[in-house]
């Protein structure tokens, strides 16, 4: 019996293992003018680029921003790349409610009679900002960043990603180091990500 179950869940693990890797992965491959492409799925690969396909960790994600990034990178428009990179990084609903929220906390300590509530709800916002920026802020930014760098990295031509490494050293400074990334300076680390993204589509 205990035989029998092994080898069900080995055979259930061989037939449904390929399909979560399908579903997971994100496909590059180049045409013959040099475009790249970016797709979520192996069956949206044209046949005849499927022998150089390369396959790259990561969700759905890396292949709508990798194909988002084509046009900008492809032009050097460092507007737009900018303008992407802060979208994507600031457009989540838990850093746009909590700053609504912030905003509101404020209001109500600026217009509070007693000093003491204001002293009081003042302690409150800010630890709650440490605590928010800490448990939430950081993880998203390292996730994003990264998410953004692989898309960059992978939207570059073969023959220039040899020349990638400043890139790698630039984009590890914001994946991967949380002590680095303060309250203050995330702004200015995105910017300098989105001339590092530029600087790499000029190469």
């Amino acid at each position: 019996m205990a035989l029998k179950s092994f080898l069900f869940i080995l055979l259930l693990s061989t037939a449904v293992g390929p399909v979560c890797l399908g579903q997971t992965g994100t496909y590059r491959f180049e045409d013959e003018k040099g475009n790249i492409y970016l797709v979520d799925s192996m069956k949206k690969v044209p046949e005849r680029y499927r022998l150089s396909v390369d396959r790259i960790p990561g969700g759905p994600d890396l292949a709508v921003l990798g194909n988002a990034l084509q046009a900008p990178m492809a032009s050097g428009d460092a507007a737009a790349i900018r303008k992407l990179l802060f979208s994507y990084v600031y457009k989540d609903p838990l850093i746009i409610g909590f700053g609504i929220a912030s905003v509101l906390i404020a209001l109500i300590i600026l217009f509070s009679k007693s000093r003491l509530n204001r002293v009081s709800l003042y302690l409150l916002l800010v630890a709650a900002t440490l605590i928010f920026h800490t448990v939430v802020v950081v993880p998203h930014v390292q996730k994003k960043t990264f998410i953004f760098g692989s898309a960059a990295i992978s939207m570059t031509p073969a023959l220039q990603r040899s020349e990638i490494l400043p890139y790698r050293m630039l984009l590890n400074e914001y994946a991967t180091r949380p002590a680095s990334i303060k309250p203050w300076d995330i702004h200015w680390k995105l910017r300098g990500l989105a001339s590092g993204t530029v600087r790499l589509a000029q190469r």
